[in-house]
């Protein structure tokens, strides 16, 4: 069971991080601070924060496969470790979507009713899913992973992982793009 769950995340992550094309070269030294102002300074708008937020994607991925690397060489003595690090990171990403991408839409959609309704509720869901994901991590950082609780773990991660990927899948589809097309909104609002 353990070696099919694994091979199902590593298919799964391989698959959609090949196909949204997340593996790319660079780090986020190239992530830029340059921005533009949208009407009353609100929020700020940044050409690079859809590659910073796809990157921390790709990062958060890659956590996730370590976890089932480790399990499935039995390095289950590495799972606080791996799993306080990929919540570190986890945060990390949803504070910037939150900071810099929501409240930036949120602004830049003010005046389109239907549009700033699917993006509150993106940003509800999401909140909801990093609540599930910080209580899966936190259960598990304290009980611990071994041969007897295993079976329970990967379950509980399995679950996890199928919802947080098709999260990224959505969140990637219509956010994303929403946020490359909000200066030219915010620009002709004004």
């Amino acid at each position: 069971m353990k070696t099919e769950i694994s091979n199902f995340f590593k298919t799964t992550f391989r698959k959609f991080t090949q196909e949204k094309n997340l593996f790319f070269s660079g780090d986020n030294a190239g992530y830029s601070q340059t921005t533009t102002f949208i009407p009353n300074n609100i929020a700020k708008y940044d050409p690079n924060l859809i590659h910073h937020l796809k990157d921390d994607h790709r990062e958060l991925l890659n956590s996730l496969e370590l976890i089932v690397d480790h399990i499935q060489i039995d390095k289950c003595g590495k799972m606080y470790w791996h799993l306080s690090n990929f919540l570190s990171l986890f945060n990390s990403h949803l504070i910037d979507e939150y900071t810099k991408l929501y409240v930036y839409l949120d602004h830049s959609y003010r005046d389109q009713a239907e549009q700033r309704a699917k993006i509150l509720k993106y940003r509800h869901d999401i909140a909801v899913i990093g609540k599930k994901v910080r209580l899966f991590c936190s259960k598990w950082m304290q009980a611990g992973v071994d041969a007897d609780t295993i079976g329970t773990f990967m379950s509980e991660f399995e679950i996890m992982g199928k919802i947080w990927v098709y999260r990224i899948e959505k969140e990637e589809e219509f956010l994303y793009s929403l946020y490359d097309q909000a200066p030219f909104i915010a620009h002709h609002a004004a």
